[in-house]
């Protein structure tokens, strides 16, 4: 089974994502943690097949984040989902190595195109 690391530190949230992926069946696993610090320990030893990354953290702030976690784990896909809304973010999470960003807004907006984005790159032969 492929598991995806779900890095996000609000619980509302959170608990909003896990009604969405049990009401469409997911078929993989997500292992919740909420900062950074705990995701550097978590993938010394186990691995993600895609990691969903919050930008803002107590431990980490914007692209700081996903240097952060692109230093633990080099080959990780990263989906960046935030609520920051900066227009040239978007452009520097590609430009360093997330391989698909979302604000949060959109995800309420478009439940099925998460979850599509998700599906997509979790089960893709190639990524990048």
């Amino acid at each position: 089974m492929k598991t995806v690391l779900f890095i996000e530190d609000d619980i509302g949230y959170i608990s909003s994502m896990q009604e969405i992926l049990e009401f469409f069946n997911a078929p993989f696993a997500v292992v919740y943690i909420s900062s950074i610090k705990e995701a550097t320990l978590w993938l010394s030893t186990d691995n993600a097949d895609l990691i969903i990354l919050d930008l803002n953290l107590p431990d980490s702030k914007e692209i700081h984040t996903i240097l952060r976690l692109l230093k633990a784990a080099p080959t990780a896909r990263i989906f960046v989902l935030t609520g920051i809304r900066i227009s040239d973010l978007v452009e520097r999470c590609y430009a360093i190595g997330a391989v698909e960003v979302m604000e949060k807004y959109e995800v309420a907006q478009n439940i099925e195109m998460f979850f599509s984005r998700v599906h997509a790159l979790l089960y893709a032969e190639s990524v990048n």
